[in-house]
Formats: structure tokens, sequence, C-alpha cells
């Protein structure tokens, strides 16, 4: 290993912006300061034409304003922030933007007539009005030159020149050549304009159109060196049936790569999985938001696989999926886990009528599926309507998860209407399995059927706290294990056929009283001996098992 080799330095405002708007000006832009950057700027501007206007006068008294802003180089690092704050207001993009449009030699509506054209030479700049039609929203500036390798999207062929995609609009998929039209295949310049906007650090707004792709895209956060925000202003993405049954949108790091500390953001957009399609997987990632997003008619809407700092928020929908959160082990790891989830305001639902346009082995319609060690996943505020399962967790048989890890998670403040059970939490058939620790607190709950005679929620292993729910009945499944239970409930929500000496059940909330009364007979525990007594507004109820001769004290 080189000991003489030096960290790379963070790349400043104004470095930034050279890099995006003039990417073949300086390969090694970092050995330069702001300062000589900006003298580069001047030297490729200013070969565009010599004609003054009035926004060639703006763009010179810019740069005298520069060049004579200080009298000596002492303060060079003055001039390199007065670069940066006017990198970031916006002050440089728009100047230069007007510079070079107003000396644009060539003016084209589409991209396909400045590929035609045999007016360009080397070290001109071109402007189009739109990709395949004028005003399709894929208007940009190209900068031509004689060198390059073409991929008809950043890069364009025309003749034996090159045509270099600076300064666009706005970083669309349109520049890159997509229709939006609901029929052709957009998955190539939806690509493209992810991977521009990951290497020149720049945000990308879609146009609300119906954007079909025939393959997955890859959001690779690996490369990522500052933070993305994807806002589809009600964009669709529309899956075509050539994808089969795999994601949309796959948002991911390489396992052969450290996490990337940037953030991104997908927002407003719609994703449409034509009934065959799966939605959105994130795996092995840290540190994204998923706001006002709508997935519809997928297999699964979403899945988080090994990834950590996440939120699903701010309105997210997930309609007619049948699955519509699933948290699963990878493959690829040993270790598997989903950590500082919030899932929060949102809506997951799945009329029972949606069930017939899906061609699937699946018999179970689940919202929230837990299949792998999760720790601290927060579910709170969100409305679950009409599945079979509200939330599903750990039956995987083989879990590559540690024996006898806990899993953490809280549901908090959420509504179900229509569900056949809120929650399902069974043990694994093996050893080997996943230990939930939940909390269950304030929820309303309207099951399907009688409310009476609904078995709203199944338990048979882990610790929970169960409080403050409206309508709610609570079952032990048929073969308990280290089940610890701390509830309100009093006995008509509770049904306890299948309780053994590895269940625990702390009443908390009951009537004060120091009357001996049998509490409770069911066969197997065949007298319960209450003894309540204030202390410091603490409840201390003592539970005997006559067939196990043992003494349990729970608190609460």
């Amino acid at each position: 290993m080189d000991n003489d080799l030096k960290p790379i330095p963070p790349i400043r405002p104004f470095q930034r912006f050279v890099v995006q708007n003039f990417p073949f000006i300086e390969k090694d832009f970092q050995d330069l300061d702001s300062y000589g950057l900006w003298c580069k700027v001047i030297e490729y501007v200013k070969i565009i034409s010599n004609s003054q206007n009035e926004v060639i006068d703006k763009f010179n008294a810019l740069n005298d304003y520069i060049e004579n802003y200080f009298e000596n180089l002492d303060v060079q690092e003055e001039i390199n922030n007065k670069l940066d704050e006017m990198a970031e207001d916006g002050t440089l993009q728009e100047i230069i933007a007007e510079y070079i449009q107003a000396n644009v030699a060539w003016t084209f509506d589409t991209v396909a007539e400045m590929k035609s054209s045999t007016n360009l030479i080397n070290g001109s700049y071109a402007q189009t009005l739109g990709y395949h039609t004028k005003n399709d929203g894929g208007s940009a500036i190209y900068y031509i030159d004689n060198s390059g390798v073409a991929d008809e999207k950043e890069v364009i062929a025309v003749g034996e020149l090159f045509a270099h995609l600076i300064l666009p609009a706005n970083l669309s998929p349109e520049v890159f050549g997509a229709y939006g039209d609901g029929v052709h295949d957009d998955y190539s310049a939806i690509s493209s304009l992810i991977n521009y906007s990951i290497e020149h650090r720049n945000n990308i707004e879609m146009n609300k159109k119906i954007y079909k792709v025939g393959s997955t895209i890859i959001i690779d956060k690996s490369s990522m060196s500052v933070n993305l925000i994807i806002n589809g202003n009600g964009a669709t993405i529309l899956a075509d049936n050539a994808i089969s049954t795999d994601y949309i949108f796959r948002l991911k790091t390489s396992y052969s790569a450290s996490y990337s500390q940037e953030d991104i953001v997908i927002k407003n957009l719609v994703i449409d999985g034509n009934y065959i399609n799966k939605g959105i997987d994130i795996e092995h990632t840290n540190m994204w938001t998923l706001q006002n997003v709508f997935i519809k008619d997928c297999l699964y809407g979403i899945r988080l696989c090994n990834t950590y700092y996440g939120n699903i928020d701010d309105s997210c929908r997930i309609t007619n999926c049948w699955y519509g959160i699933v948290l699963q082990d990878s493959v690829e790891r040993t270790e598997n886990e989903v950590n500082t989830i919030r899932i929060g305001n949102i809506s997951i639902s799945m009329p029972q009528a949606q069930k017939s346009n899906y061609d699937t082995e699946l018999t179970t319609t689940i919202a929230i599926k837990y299949d792998t060690l999760v720790n601290t996943v927060k579910l709170e505020g969100t409305v679950i309507e009409h599945y079979d399962i509200a939330l599903d967790g750990f039956t995987l048989a083989n879990s590559p998860v540690s024996a006898g890890r806990e899993s953490i998670f809280s549901i908090d403040k959420c509504y179900f209407e229509g569900i056949g059970k809120v929650f399902e939490f069974k043990k694994q058939a093996s050893n080997n399995y996943i230990r939930p620790n939940v909390t269950f607190t304030n929820n309303r709950i309207f099951p399907i059927g009688n409310v009476n005679s609904a078995k709203i929620g199944e338990l048979e292993s882990g610790r929970w706290y169960i409080t403050g729910n409206q309508n709610f009945i609570l079952k032990i499944g048929s073969s308990p294990a280290n089940l610890e239970i701390t509830t309100d409930l009093d006995d008509t929500y509770l049904d306890l056929a299948n309780i053994n000496d590895q269940t625990y059940i702390n009443k908390i909330g009951l009537p004060r009283t120091t009357r001996d009364d049998e509490y409770l007979s069911d066969g197997y525990i065949s007298r319960r001996r209450l003894t309540a007594i204030q202390n410091n507004n603490l409840m201390y109820h003592r539970f005997y098992n006559q067939s196990k001769s043992r003494n349990i004290e729970l608190k609460n």
C-alpha cells in the first residue's frame, strides 16, 4: 500500500458547477482552485462569439468584477468562496446560460435535424427545441467537438463530429430520448437520465407522462457523492410484461461496497406493475425516503432487504398489491437486518375483487410481511384495508439469521378495516427462529364479520405489549413458546385455549381489589390467584400454575 497517497478533498460548489455544465473543460479539475477553473470557463465561452450585446456585457462585467474584486492573491480563498456562493445561488448558471444561448450559432427543432446538419464546426454550440418533436420536453444545448464516444443520449454523433450534452433546460427523461406516451419503451432513456444525474450531481425533474419500461431501472448508490432527488411530478412508470416478475425500480448498493452516506429522495411518482411485476426493491442501501409515491397493481409493492435509515411516508399509497411491503432476507448474506425504518401516514389496501387480476400461486394477501430480522421499525398513522392478514411474521423455517435474535418493532395509531387478521406471528419450524419484541398500541380495528367472534391477532412467540386498542381479540397460537404478553385486554377479548407453561400474561389496568377469587379456569391452568396491591401506582399480579409448581411475578 502506498503510504504517500492523499485523500481526495471534497468537491466545492463552484467545482461541482463546472463539472455539471462544462465537463469537457478539465479532466483534473480538482488540481485547480476555483479561480483557475473560472479562467478555463472564460477561455471556452469567449470562443463562441465576439459580438457585443447586453448578455455579453453582463458576462464580461462579471469577469471584470471577479478579476478586480481583490487587489492581490493573498485573499485567494475569498475569491473561491465568492465563486462558490454564486454557483450555489444560481447566479453563475443564469449568466452563463444566457451568454451561451445568446451566442448559439445553430438552432434545430429536433435531435434528428441536428444530426443531419452539415453546418456545425468544432468548438461551436447547438440548441435543440425538442428530442423527437419540437417542444416535447427534450430541449437542450450541446457543445460540438471532434472527439467522443456516441451513446445517442449524452453524446450524439453529428457526421464526423460529436455533440456533448450541456445545460439541459430541465433534467428529464425527454432530454435522453424518452417518449412518455405509454407505448414506446423508455427504459434506456430513464436509465441514462439516472446515470447522468448521479455522475453530474443533478436532481431529476420528470414530466406528468406515462413512461413504459421493459427492464428494471437500477439506481446504484455506490457511485453517489451528493444527495439526489427524483421528483416525478405525477409521472407514471408503467411496467411492460417483459419485466416478468422482477422489480420496476431497484435501489441498491453493491455488496462489495460500503454504504453511501448521501440521501436519495423519490417523490410524486406512480409505479404501475400491470398485475404481474413487482414495485420497488431496496436492498443493501441506506438513507432513502419515499414521499407521495403511489404503487399499484404489483405482486409486491415494496421489498426491503438489508437496508438502514429509510422512510416510507408523506401520503405514500400501496393499492392492489398482493403483498404490500415485504421485509425479507437476502441470499447474498448470512446475517440480514432491516434497521431503523419508519412507515408512517401511508395507506395499504387490497380490495378482494382485485385478486382475480393476478395469476399467482399465492393464496393469502398480506399488507406487511416480516421475513427477516428487524430492528427499530415503526409503523404509525397508517391505514390498512381489505387484506387477509395485515401483519404476518417470521414463518420462514430456514432463515440465515442467528438463532434467538430479537426483532424490535412497533405499531401505533394505525387503522385496520376489513381485515381477516390484524397479525399472525408464529415461531419457525426449526429452533432457529427470530423472536419478535413488539409494541401494539392505540390502534383501531374493524375486522371482517362479527368483532366478538373474529380472532384478530394470533401469537406463538415473542414479547408483546398490547394496550389501548379498539375492537381487538387476541388468540394464543397452537404451539406457544417463550411467549410473554402485557395487555389491558380483559377475558372477553382473550382466547387462551392453547396457553401452556411457556406462556406468561401480565394484565394491566385491572380494577384495584384484594378479593381472592377464581379468575380463570380453562382446564390447563386450573386456578389463577390475583392479588392486587397499590404501591406507588404499580400493580403486582401473581400467577400460580398448579401443574408446574412455579411462581411467576410480572409487573406493569
